[in-house]
């Protein structure tokens, strides 16, 4: 099993973190010290996780584990399964790999949840589910450049105050990069403000940055409505599980 990180020998065993990638094959494995808060730590790779979790890579799970070796009862652990219960077939495109995993994220209020928010979401009727796939060659190179989109709308009860939404009535927009989280290029950006969201009976406020994430803001929202956008552009050839393993070891 590879080990990518610090050598072990030199670890500070005072501060360390474990985390496990594992396959229905094989597995590989990440290790390293924090000279930081180990909280503050695990909470960032949770949060990296929980979002990984949307490209429902197939047979791929995460086993975060951690430990402050000075506190007692101080150990963390918590597996990451992508799809669930759900048994998708294998030839499955990315593109609904893509769909399925990011309605997880949006029933289960970003992947916070076990299961799916049934206070929120009591039925799947409340979730209206647009995709949509195009595809470029860079420099007519056969380097296949693909865009993935999925935008879901979602109705739920204004009575409902016990779930917490992050950025109110904004849509936070979800990027991914080669099957990795990224930041929104202003190529992007632009193209976002370009969209006829008129065309869609909406009308965009603006586009702001908060927090180091992009957020839309609508002008004529219904109280009840929301709305979730992820964005995945990728290389075709380009290997999705070597393409997360890669994102996680650059994160941490």
């Amino acid at each position: 099993m590879p080990i990518i990180g610090s050598d072990l020998q030199n670890l500070d065993d005072s501060r360390s973190i474990f985390v496990f990638f594992s396959s229905s094959l094989n597995g590989s494995e990440v290790c390293l010290s924090s000279s930081v808060s180990i909280d503050l730590l695990v909470a960032e790779i949770h949060d990296f996780l929980q979002k990984m979790m949307i490209l429902s890579i197939p047979n791929v799970a995460t086993h975060l584990v951690a430990e402050d070796c000075d506190v007692p009862g101080s150990r963390y652990e918590k597996v990451f399964l992508p799809n669930g219960d759900k048994e998708l077939p294998i030839s499955v495109s990315n593109i609904d790999l893509l769909e399925s995993g990011f309605e997880d994220y949006v029933l289960r209020h970003g992947n916070t949840l076990s299961n799916k928010c049934h206070c929120c979401f009591p039925n799947w009727e409340q979730l209206k589910v647009g995709i949509g796939v195009a595809c470029s060659n860079e420099n007519h190179q056969q380097n296949e450049l693909v865009m993935e989109v999925v935008i879901i709308i979602s109705n739920m009860s204004v009575d409902n105050t016990e779930c917490f939404r992050k950025y109110g009535d904004k849509t936070e927009v979800l990027y991914f990069e080669d099957f990795s989280p990224g930041t929104i290029s202003k190529s992007f950006m632009k193209a976002l403000k370009g969209i006829d969201w008129k065309s869609y009976g909406l009308k965009l406020r603006g586009i702001v940055q908060q927090d180091g994430f992009t957020l839309l803001e609508w002008e004529n929202l219904t109280r009840d409505t929301h709305i979730d956008i992820v964005l995945h552009s990728y290389h075709k050839q380009y290997p999705a599980f070597k393409g997360s393993f890669l994102a996680l070891s650059d994160t941490v």
